[in-house]
């Protein structure tokens, strides 16, 4: 997301549509990104969106410039995802005081042979298959890049509670990828079949990749 000059920001506060409209414009596809990332119905994604952007300028008087403005757009858009999954999921008890006797566990020394070259949307489809708790966590620590205690105090539960769900989570993920029928040989081999064969994916107005390099090893590698 390109910064903003302090113009806009105060044409927005001032309540001027246009402003108003370009901001929107702007932050959509880093609030439809960081939506996707925890919900996949294209109608959940456009209400976290929405509610999201309307905190935002809700917010914008009080916005400081102390850092990065994309920065506080995530920040807000991952508290708006996070409550929307709690909020639709409260009868499951996705983060319950259940999880404070789980016992944290490193995963190290399994078996990671997993395909460096999954095509990023493939990678965030069997991410969406892992439990909600686990998906949620790994997505937070990994790919949001939020600590463990940072982790702990979002979602009330121990910092072994988080180490231990990014574990589990990232062996989870392994697995499918190992089993998955969404192989790079395959796309290589016969890229139309494999184009036919998988399904219709969700596509950003953006150019920028969903899951950067750098985070993609960080969902996978501890």
């Amino acid at each position: 997301m390109l910064e903003l000059n302090s113009g806009l920001l105060k044409d927005c506060v001032a309540g001027k549509q246009q402003a108003i409209k370009q901001l929107y414009h702007i932050c959509f596809p880093d609030m439809y990104r960081v939506g996707y990332r925890y919900v996949q119905n294209k109608e959940d994604i456009q209400d976290i969106v929405n509610t999201s952007f309307l905190k935002i300028l809700n917010a914008l008087p009080d916005y400081k410039d102390e850092g990065k403005f994309s920065g506080w757009v995530k920040t807000i858009t991952v508290n708006t995802s996070l409550d929307f999954v709690r909020r639709i999921k409260r009868n499951r008890e996705i983060f319950s005081s259940e999880d404070l006797d789980y016992v944290a566990q490193t995963g190290k020394g399994e078996s990671q042979n997993w395909n460096n070259d999954l095509e990023a949307d493939d990678l965030m489809t069997l991410l969406h298959q892992l439990p909600d708790k686990h998906r949620i966590i790994l997505n937070l620590f990994a790919i949001e890049g939020y600590n463990h205690k940072e982790i702990s105090e979002m979602l009330n539960i121990s910092e072994e509670n988080s180490r231990w769900y990014v574990s589990q989570a990232r062996k989870k993920l392994i697995e499918k990828i190992n089993a998955s029928e969404v192989k790079t040989t395959a796309y290589q081999q016969d890229k139309p079949k494999y184009e036919t064969q998988t399904s219709k994916r969700l596509t950003l107005d953006s150019d920028e990749k969903l899951i950067s390099p750098l985070r993609r090893d960080r969902l996978l590698e501890n």
